[in-house]
């Protein structure tokens, strides 16, 4: 006797998810892995910026209230520069916030860096949700969001080890890689990636495309 896998009626059969997701996930796992969560911010200022508990703790909130300004952001951005705009914003501008954090330790400017880097770490988020919502058939929605969730998840089991190694030997270290999967997540965003996967409909808008018109 056989037996065979019923489908539902109507359903779309899986499709190979396209090149451009997978430069996503792996931006987004490079980004959770070096992002200055609030934890390790507050040991880094502590140790290297030599301010007392109370104003770290002021910061720390700065960079949460900064996250949350972010994710507001984000969407607002992305729909007038595109998905690849909007990451590369967001990465360009961690960047400048973890340079600023590296060299001064003037409170008032450090709380403007820590409100940059914390917009910084969501801004990007709506943008991910562009690529997939214009790059995969909505039968496949499920699984890019659930695959990206996993790359955030692994990004985010990764660092604390990470982050600790290089804080026992210097609190700039973190912000080297903060920079580092910053760039590289920049980097990918850059990538010209070839036709965005089937199930696309109409073209998209030139504000929210991934890929830049030429």
């Amino acid at each position: 006797m056989t037996f065979r896998a019923s489908t539902r009626p109507g359903a779309e059969p899986r499709v190979p998810l396209p090149r451009v997701f997978w430069l996503l996930f792996t931006g987004v796992l490079l980004n959770r892995l070096g992002i200055l969560v609030p934890s390790f911010l507050a040991l880094f200022l502590a140790a290297e910026s030599g301010i007392g508990p109370g104003v770290t703790g002021i910061l720390v909130g700065v960079w949460g209230a900064g996250s949350v300004a972010g994710s507001l952001a984000g969407g607002v951005l992305a729909d007038r520069t595109g998905a690849r705009g909007a990451i590369l914003v967001s990465q360009f501008t961690a960047i400048g916030a973890c340079a600023v954090l590296a060299a001064v330790d003037r409170p008032t400017v450090l709380a403007a860096a820590a409100l940059l880097a914390g917009c910084a770490s969501t801004l990007h988020k709506p943008a991910g949700t562009v690529v997939v919502a214009q790059a995969l058939p909505r039968s496949e929605h499920v699984r890019a969001f659930g695959l990206l969730y996993w790359a955030s998840n692994i990004g985010a089991a990764i660092s604390p080890a990470v982050s600790g190694f290089l804080l026992s030997a210097s609190g700039y270290w973190l912000v080297a890689l903060n920079i580092t999967t910053a760039l590289a997540y920049a980097g990918l965003a850059r990538r010209r990636a070839g036709s965005p996967g089937p199930g696309r409909g109409p073209r998209a808008p030139r504000t929210t495309r991934w890929v830049r018109r030429t």
